[in-house]
């Protein structure tokens, strides 16, 4: 009987929380192995080079665990690759398997926003920068879709916390790894965020040591 009055409690004081959480799992949990339909090259790739590293510790070109894949000629970031290993081993490959991981990175999105939010700022602002992430096509299409640099606005997300000086001081140099992570996610679309946060970082640390 206490449980279900501490659950009720829950519900009351969350219930825009959690009402916001079942609309984004819900727009990208729905038929996400076969929306979009068929795997995109990168994403049938990223598979490939997970279950060949799993079972042999070489990628489909022989180089022994790779830092940054060779895939068609172009080259591919190796993060997503290393990320999906796991859930390999564990499930097989398919195209659920495959778009799992980046479809769990873009749920726990949206509980780490409002955090963020909270934290910064106030949970009015916290609840609507929640909702706007969770009804945002462009993050939903992210999130559903297993390109292997999708995966970078997800460790931005996990880094956001350490950009204030209070956290930074909280988190110490445990934060610095999501700027080398970034080199691993990272496209040339995306060189100006690795910048920004590298100049950040840097900035964050010579205020500390002052």
């Amino acid at each position: 009987m206490l449980q279900i009055k501490s659950l009720r409690q829950i519900i009351q004081n969350y219930w825009l929380f959690i009402f916001i959480l079942i609309i984004g799992i819900f727009a990208r949990t729905w038929e996400f192995g076969n929306i979009p339909a068929g795997l995109n090259p990168d994403e049938a790739s990223s598979g490939i080079e997970a279950y060949y590293i799993y079972k042999y510790g070489i990628d489909r070109n022989g180089i022994s665990y790779p830092v940054h894949l060779i895939s068609w000629g172009s080259g591919q970031n190796v993060f997503y690759t290393y990320l999906l290993i796991p859930f390999v081993a564990f499930a097989g490959l398919s195209a659920n398997v495959i778009r799992f991981p980046i479809m769990l990175s873009g749920i726990l999105s949206l509980p780490l926003i409002y955090y963020v939010g909270k934290k910064l700022f106030d949970e009015k602002l916290a609840l609507l920068v929640m909702f706007f992430l969770a009804i945002s096509p462009w993050h939903i299409v992210n999130t559903r879709w297993a390109v292997e640099s999708n995966i970078l606005p997800f460790v931005f997300y996990l880094d956001l916390p350490s950009y204030s000086l209070h956290t930074m001081r909280e988190y110490g140099s445990y934060s610095h790894a999501f700027v080398l992570l970034y080199a691993y996610t990272l496209t040339e679309q995306h060189i100006l965020q690795f910048q920004y946060s590298s100049c950040l970082h840097f900035r964050l640390c010579f205020s500390e040591g002052k």
